[in-house]
């Protein structure tokens, strides 16, 4: 997380953070200035991934450090993992869209919100989502392009 209970994550340039920012709520006061707001963009703060965006320059620098130092980390700058990946002609991705922070809080009658994006190479006309929420009954929603 940025700063332990507005403690220091020894990077000066987080602002000290209250606690996880488990949710997109750049409102949330930091600790040392009410008007100043908790980095809520930061991938090391565990926010959603709709949020995250940003690392810090002390924060780069620290990766850098790690990835040029560490011997089980060297090998990674000689991976082929960056290379194209196969394209399939029906390959739909879904991902969660905002709101209540899925399995951290308690979404009540919430509206959730999917986003089903077309990864494949032949036009996605329809798909059939099945879901579960907190292990309940099964429930499948049909989409279709309109």
């Amino acid at each position: 997380m940025g700063d332990a209970t507005c403690g220091d994550d020894f990077c000066a340039d987080t602002p000290t953070a209250h606690t996880y920012n488990y949710v997109c709520n750049p409102s949330i006061a930091s600790c040392t200035d009410p008007n100043v707001f908790e980095m809520v963009q930061n991938y090391m703060d565990y926010t959603n991934d709709t949020c995250m965006n940003i690392y810090t320059n002390d924060q780069k620098t620290r990766i850098r450090t790690v990835m040029d130092n560490s011997p089980r980390r060297l090998e990674l700058k000689a991976s082929t993992a960056d290379q194209p990946i196969a394209l399939f002609p029906n390959d739909a991705e879904i991902k969660y869209d905002g709101g209540c922070s899925l399995g951290i809080l308690n979404c009540g009658a919430g509206v959730l919100r999917l986003l089903i994006t077309n990864r494949g190479t032949s036009n996605l006309t329809s798909a059939v989502v099945s879901y579960s929420i907190n292990g309940g009954a099964a429930q499948t929603y049909s989409w279709s392009v309109i």
